[in-house]
């Protein structure tokens, strides 16, 4: 009996130190291989092996590296789905957040002269997605960035959407980036004040650090503003009497209270800018109105 009994222990033991043995060789087998597959397929096999915790992180880990390889802001947010705490969640993060800005380079240089303007520095209006009355853009303090000599900039970290790009040049600058930060741009309405012609805040829009006691100084005779008839044309208004709308105007606008200037198109503010996520925009901005 005493003999059966240590026989049918050995067989325990040596079945034991088998299955151990055959779990370490598929082990080694799926580290060879190491590949999500391998890993999880040990994983199904021996759900209570003690290399549980090695495998699982060399899950993470080849997660990682397929996220990476696909380089896509579905693949980080995917992985971090999977993954919400770890070694790899701060470089995942960052990935997202450099694949969700892009980058604007380009020069600016006077239209009339040819010559580049140095030391502008270069301003961001976001336009809103939806069109809004009233109102064309929000002036952005970051990112910022002076032109060099030659009138190059690049402005990089910059999320994606749409721009009005602004300058302001350093002797006529008149605000820091804390001071424009956030500061919307937005149209007036013509309007009489007494008995000549100005331009009035419109109800629908806040005040705009680009009106001058009513108007948007643009010499010193001529304030100016949007059409509120016709969303395509500016108005130009004289103190001295007289509406002109043209459809065609090209110029400049400096705001006398900060010095922040900004360029008219045909009736529209310019230059626009669309940033996509990982792309640099390039623009040659000819500066009109200096």
């Amino acid at each position: 009996m005493r003999l059966e009994r240590m026989y049918y222990l050995t067989l325990i033991v040596l079945f034991a130190l088998t299955a151990c043995s055959s779990s370490e060789k598929e082990y080694e087998k799926a580290r060879a291989e190491n590949t999500i597959e391998a890993y999880e397929e040990y994983l199904t096999k021996y759900p209570d092996t003690p290399f549980k915790s090695e495998i699982e992180e060399s899950i993470c880990s080849l997660n990682f590296k397929k996220a990476c390889s696909e380089d896509t802001i579905a693949a980080y947010e995917n992985f971090l789905e999977l993954y919400p705490e770890g070694q790899f969640v701060d470089r995942a993060r960052l990935f997202i957040r450099k694949l969700s800005v892009g980058t604007i380079a380009g020069h600016i240089i006077c239209d009339s002269s040819g010559e580049p303007l140095k030391d502008a520095q270069i301003i961001l209006c976001s336009i809103p997605k939806e069109k809004m009355q009233n109102f064309f853009c929000t002036l952005k303090a970051s990112p910022t960035v002076k032109s060099d000599k030659d009138g190059s900039f690049t402005l990089s970290n910059v999320p994606e959407g749409s721009y009005i790009l602004l300058y302001g040049m350093q002797d006529e600058l008149l605000v820091n980036p804390d001071e424009w930060d956030n500061v919307k741009l937005t149209q007036a309405e013509p309007c009489m004040k007494k008995m000549k012609n100005a331009v009035c805040p419109s109800s629908e829009a806040p005040e705009s650090m680009f009106w001058q006691n009513g108007g948007t100084h643009l010499s010193d005779t001529i304030f100016g503003t949007r059409a509120p008839d016709d969303p395509e044309a500016f108005i130009i208004i004289s103190k001295g009497g007289g509406v002109f709308q043209i459809h065609a105007y090209l110029g400049g606008v400096r705001s006398d209270r900060t010095g922040i200037s900004l360029m008219i198109m045909e009736g529209k503010l310019a230059p626009v800018v669309v940033v996509q996520p990982g792309d640099t925009t390039d623009i040659e901005w000819k500066v009109i109105g200096r």
